[in-house]
């Protein structure tokens, strides 16, 4: 691994990645359908995992603000447009071409193993690209696409109003009046741009570091880019290949799948850094 690093933000990072992938691994046809012990074991997952919304959507928008200078000029903002192109916007793309390339091979050569998912959708470019994505777990990402685009107006309103708007975005989300993803994003915007500060949190961190690999985010980044896909066919062959279908037999298919696509994955990013780095650094947006 590359050198190490003092951050806990990296273990957010992680935890949160974590989280989304156990999250998808579920199969939720599974709950209510005679299995008493998986039932309640996927309803637990579920509820604990519920968090994945405001986790994901918190930590990008306290990432996207945490370098801000006191007073950002137009070429800050000219620079994070480049940033988001790079990190964001072109990942985004890459993984749901790669995604559609898949879809397209299963239904011609493999259909059963695709049926029930996104039917017909899969052959409309606005949907492969942005109304669903077509890697349909993106659409977390998509949202952060969307707030990058008025990053600006987050900015004024949250630093000039002292939080003040993102309180008024909480409401109005509680009205359903607006989107739940702003508010997150907002609230996590708040803690980079306003001068929230914990002081003994921050003094315990700082006495107490946590070495983590350099290049931990992109890691990470991967993993979430890639996940979803393979999930869909894992969680298949996993029911399909179970000598009976049992509670303990889809609980081990649920989190093995999570299990075995992290680690597959992270072999695949381990590969691609090796021998394909620069394809790498364009995958996940790092160059």
């Amino acid at each position: 691994m590359k050198r190490h690093q003092n951050n806990w933000l990296d273990l957010l990072i992680i935890l949160v990645t974590g989280i989304v992938v156990l999250r998808h691994a579920s199969i939720p046809s599974w709950i209510d359908q005679g299995y008493p012990a998986f039932d309640v074991v996927g309803k637990a997952i579920i509820w604990v995992t519920g968090i994945v919304l405001p986790a994901f959507l918190f930590l990008a928008g306290y990432l996207c603000f945490r370098d801000t200078p006191r007073k950002p000029d137009v070429r800050w903002f000219g620079q994070k447009y480049l940033c988001g192109l790079k990190r964001l916007v072109i990942p985004f793309l890459i993984a749901n071409v790669l995604s559609w390339g898949v879809y397209a091979t299963a239904y011609k050569f493999a259909p059963s193993m695709m049926s029930g998912f996104l039917d017909g959708d899969w052959q409309d470019p606005l949907f492969v690209l942005w109304k669903g994505p077509i890697n349909l777990s993106l659409w977390l990402l998509r949202e952060v696409i969307v707030a990058f685009l008025i990053l600006p107006v987050y900015y004024f309103l949250i630093r000039y109003t002292w939080g003040a708007a993102t309180i008024a975005v909480g409401v109005l989300c509680a009205f359903h009046l607006l989107p739940e993803t702003v508010f997150w994003f907002a609230l996590g915007a708040s803690f980079a741009i306003l001068p929230l500060r914990i002081q003994r949190i921050s003094l315990w961190m700082e006495q107490h570091p946590l070495p983590t690999p350099e290049d931990t985010f992109d890691w990470c980044y991967f993993v979430f880019l890639y996940h979803y896909i393979p999930q869909l066919v894992m969680k298949k062959i996993g029911v399909m290949l179970l000598p009976e279908i049992n509670s303990g037999g889809l609980i081990a298919v649920w989190l093995l799948n999570a299990l075995f696509l992290v680690l597959g994955l992270s072999a695949i990013y381990l590969l691609l850094r090796r021998f394909a780095p620069k394809l790498l650094a364009v995958v996940v947006g790092s160059e």
